[in-house]
């Protein structure tokens, strides 16, 4: 084997660190490197390099445009250079990845040395700090490229340490302007990776794409939009929709993604979502228009914070797992821009309606997901909403804000702690008053509450609450609504403040409600039934069943209703 030596000239590598923490970006331009071409000696040609040739690139050697095919076997290696300005077509070769950069084509059969790319923003030509949108753009084109590029030469991790850029994510389709992630990959970060995106006023991006991909791993690193720098002035979006609101730009997009994980990344002041899960197609029709469902998908040790809309949005996919992750300040006013709907730590969505039967139509499903270890503090509205899904378990969380669904099925919310600093709102909601809503098979058991206006509010049907400690809140449980097939047994009630009720129920149709083996101390009515069964006649064969429980405070208070057993 021919061992060969070609020149270039050194390159000076200035890293700046940074701590993950730190979210402002630098004022200026950080210098670039320079690439300094000596002369290529002139005896050496590359159409000349014999078959399983190991080339040993010291400095920077310039193609001169020129595409090169190299023949069978060839490696070539770096110790310190890199090739430039053309095109080299292997067969069967291989070749070290800090040979890579942006002026450098690959073709062929061949692939890394070793399968983790290292990416170095001053070979691939990032500027880092505050720059134009043109800067900005080629930043991401030469990120994208990299990326590319190490996916064709087979490279299963991309490894960024220190970085701190600005990405220009728009076009004219914004899938296609954010930063792709192929299958079968794992873009490593490091706490001193910072991307950015670019200030601009589309409506609609996303930072990373995971698009109708498999196997792909997003670990460590800082994502962050650009909410506090963004142009909120109205415009017609990539998919010809008016919008006022500019609330769908996300740092990661998942949409019919298969066996994702994000893992320990920072994610923070996007316009709409730090992560959005969603999927292609709709559920109802897949023969017609088809249906890629996202799933599989893990979100762990993540922090999010102050994301515009909601710091996590799921809107279809199912076997979603949301694990000890930290939900900061979703949806908060900033002094450069105000939060928008629904403002809550983690959003569950998945839109559906129902045929002239009655018949849902699912267009998206959430199904089968799981939110347990994680915490919620300081958001705008609410800590985790189930606002449309079926078998969900939200399991011990500790959060300041409520946890609720409203309209699902298999809805769990376990051993959860939930404490507010200004009893001022429900820390557990459920349900809605709806006969036609699909409300079925519901829990809350377990949950340690403090300090709120309400502990538990719930309606509709099917519901089990049982179990709970609920401590110094003005009203232990209520049902304020319709209310059917549900049981209110075991739970905790204290609270030694003036007006203070344990059990309310009041203002709705209860049939096959039972209220039984509770324990409530409290200064007021321990359990108050108001105008419950007292609207139809129908209403009045129904059944509320109290019994058993270990009440202290004032007695059983029951006025204007029907059908209420006390034993």
């Amino acid at each position: 084997m021919t061992l060969r030596i070609l020149f270039v000239a050194a390159i000076f590598i200035v890293c700046i660190a940074c701590r993950k923490e730190n979210i402002e970006p630098n004022n200026e331009n950080k210098p670039q490197d320079t690439l300094m071409v000596e002369p290529t000696p002139a005896d050496f040609d590359f159409n000349t390099t014999p078959e399983s040739d190991t080339l040993n690139i010291a400095f920077v050697h310039d193609l001169n445009g020129q595409t090169i095919t190299l023949p069978g076997g060839v490696f070539i290696n770096a110790i310190g250079g890199i090739i430039i300005n053309g095109t080299l077509i292997f067969e069967n070769g291989i070749i070290d990845d800090d040979i890579l950069n942006p002026d450098l084509n690959i073709g062929g059969t061949v692939s890394l040395k070793e399968p983790t790319f290292t990416f170095s923003a001053s070979k691939w030509g990032i500027t880092e700090g505050k720059v134009t949108d043109n800067i900005a753009l080629v930043n991401k084109n030469h990120l994208q490229k990299a990326i590319d590029q190490a996916k064709y030469l087979k490279a299963t991790t991309f490894k960024i340490d220190v970085l701190d850029a600005f990405f220009t994510i728009t076009n004219e389709y914004y899938a296609d302007a954010a930063i792709g992630i192929p299958s079968d990959f794992t873009m490593e970060m490091s706490e001193n990776t910072i991307l950015r995106v670019q200030p601009n006023n589309h409506a609609l991006y996303m930072l990373f794409k995971i698009r109708e991909v498999s196997n792909v791993t997003i670990r460590n690193g800082n994502l962050f939009g650009d909410r506090n720098e963004h142009d909120y002035t109205p415009v017609v979006m990539d998919n010809g929709v008016y919008s006022t609101t500019h609330e769908y730009g996300h740092c990661i997009e998942i949409k019919s993604g298969v066996n994702i994980t994000i893992d320990n990344v920072k994610l923070a002041n996007a316009i709409g979502d730090g992560i959005e899960i969603s999927s292609l197609g709709f559920a109802y029709n897949p023969a017609f228009n088809p249906y890629k469902p996202s799933h599989t998908i893990n979100i762990v040790n993540c922090i999010f914070d102050s994301n515009r809309r909601n710091n996590l949005s799921i809107t279809d996919g199912y076997d979603i797992v949301v694990d000890s992750n930290e939900f900061l300040n979703a949806g908060i006013n900033t002094p450069h821009s105000t939060g928008t709907a629904p403002r809550y730590g983690i959003d569950i969505e998945a839109y559906r309606e129902k045929d002239s039967l009655g018949n849902l139509i699912y267009y998206q499903r959430a199904r089968d997901i799981i939110l347990k270890n994680n915490i919620e503090k300081g958001g705008a509205n609410g800590a985790f909403i189930v606002a449309i899904g079926e078998d969900v378990t939200i399991e011990n969380n500790s959060t300041e804000h409520s946890i609720g669904y409203t309209v699902g099925s298999g809805i769990r919310i376990l051993k959860n702690t939930i404490t507010s600093a200004d009893r001022k709102m429900t820390a557990i909601f459920g349900g809605m008053d709806s006969e036609n809503a699909a409300i079925y098979n519901n829990e809350i058991a377990y949950n340690v509450i403090n300090n709120h206006s309400t502990g538990i509010m719930f309606w509709n049907t099917d519901t089990r609450v049982f179990g709970n400690n609920i401590l110094d809140c003005v009203t232990g449980i209520k049902s304020v609504a319709l209310l059917r097939n549900s049981e209110i047994y075991n739970n905790t009630i204290a609270n030694h403040k003036e007006l203070s009720y344990g059990i309310v129920l009041s203002n709705g149709a209860m049939d096959a409600v039972v209220v039984q083996n509770n324990n409530i101390d409290v200064q007021f009515y321990p359990v108050f039934v108001n105008e419950v069964n007292n609207a139809t006649e129908s209403e009045k064969g129904n059944t509320v069943t109290i019994q058993n429980n270990s009440l202290n405070g004032k007695d059983i208070y029951v006025a204007n209703s029907n059908g209420i057993i006390i034993n």
